[in-house]
């Protein structure tokens, strides 16, 4: 009786000893479940809030976006290439006017556009100075915004060139104005070439916008009888033209060529020897060996520019395409004063061509960028344009 009675007893015990561990690894067995639940609800937790902060990070960028933008921040000072080009086409046809006897109204009626035109832009970036004064620091400091800074000046000196054979006292304050304006201007670009670093790369045909513009101090000036100074600034400003085409070519032929948003630019070598041909016939008035060269030059620029016309006219239109204008106006003026001399028909022929396809560039080029204005691709960011101008430098030299 008493080894049944411990055997019973053993057998309580080993069977609650038993239960005690079945109940033991049920407990751990939930344990571990509970906390691979709970592992798995703070990942899935932090997976949602990665996804909630993406989702409010996707919707703050959107809702930047959606901000009303004053277009006043992104002006582009570049606008002020239109005023060149509308004032030059009024210059050419003055001198079509006086060559084919026509109406002086059609020469007046661009002229008065022109200076609406320059009202207009020249009162938007003043209050862009005014409201966005980083803004208009940032695009000084561009590589290729920096160079159209002198297109306010440029104006006023292209104004002064068409009123100088009817309004001379108007033509010498705005000559005056205009050649005060850049000498600063000129200054300051000596200065970036000669003493800061410069890149080979951001190299351009816009640079020689600031120094060659003198070209246009010397064409009012010395129809206005000042023939001294319009020497020194012609000799000033065709120096360095030769020298920037050379600089331009070497970086073209051996470095890297030009990104393709810049090509439209290389028209702006057409706009120096044909502008240089202009105000040599201003205070030379006969045609003459260096009249010879310059015309030369005018048209061989030309040619090597046709050579790159398809390449061009397959991109996308843009505000680049401004570059057209000016230069084309240029080189008008510049045959119209080689059929002056000639007066052949084979020149009028070729004068007639010249000056309607002035008209022609401008034109479309006016009407291109009312279009681009409407449908508001003229005001935006830098970084919502084709490319970053940073993206360029970078890139190895490619076969167009």
């Amino acid at each position: 009786m008493r080894k049944q009675n411990q055997k019973q007893q053993f057998s309580s015990e080993t069977g609650t000893s038993n239960c005690e561990c079945s109940t033991s690894d049920v407990e751990l067995n939930q344990h571990q479940s509970e906390s691979s639940d709970s592992l798995s609800t703070k990942s899935q937790q932090k997976r949602l809030g990665g996804e909630q902060g993406k989702r409010k990070v996707k919707k703050g960028d959107q809702e930047a976006n959606e901000q009303p933008r004053n277009y006043l921040q992104y002006f582009p000072i570049s606008l002020m290439a239109l005023v060149m080009g509308i004032c030059g086409l009024a210059l050419v046809f003055k001198k079509f006017a006086l060559l084919f006897d026509v109406s002086k109204i059609y020469s007046q009626v661009i002229f008065f556009l022109a200076i609406g035109t320059f009202v207009i832009i020249a009162i938007n970036y003043l209050a862009k100075c005014i409201k966005f004064k980083q803004a208009v620091v940032t695009e000084f400091n561009h590589p290729v915004a920096i160079n159209f800074f002198p297109t306010f000046s440029i104006s006023l000196l292209l104004f002064s060139l068409v009123l100088v054979t009817d309004h001379k006292t108007i033509a010498t304050v705005l000559m005056a104005i205009g050649a005060v304006g850049q000498i600063p201007l000129t200054m300051f670009t000596l200065r970036k070439w000669l003493m800061l670093p410069f890149k080979r790369e951001i190299f351009n045909a816009t640079t020689m916008i600031p120094i060659v513009s003198l070209l246009l101090v010397s064409a009012p000036m010395g129809k206005l009888g000042y023939v001294e100074g319009a020497w020194l600034f012609f000799v000033f400003g065709m120096f360095f033209y030769f020298l920037i085409m050379v600089a331009l070519f070497v970086r073209m032929l051996w470095a890297e060529t030009l990104p393709k948003p810049l090509l439209p630019s290389l028209f702006i070598i057409m706009a120096p020897p044909a502008i240089g041909l202009v105000s040599y016939q201003g205070f030379k008035n006969e045609w003459t060996d260096i009249s010879r060269i310059l015309f030369g030059i005018c048209i061989t620029n030309f040619v090597v520019l046709l050579s790159l016309s398809h390449d061009i006219f397959k991109m996308q239109p843009s505000a680049a395409w401004l570059a057209f204008t000016f230069p084309m106006d240029a080189l008008a003026s510049a045959v119209l004063e080689w059929h002056a001399y000639h007066q052949s028909d084979v020149s009028k022929v070729i004068a007639y061509i010249f000056s309607f396809l002035a008209l022609g560039a401008v034109g479309f080029v006016v009407l291109l960028i009312v279009s681009l204005l409407i449908k508001k691709r003229i005001f935006i960011p830098q970084n919502e344009k084709s490319k970053n101008w940073k993206d360029f430098l970078g890139k190895k030299k490619q076969t167009i």
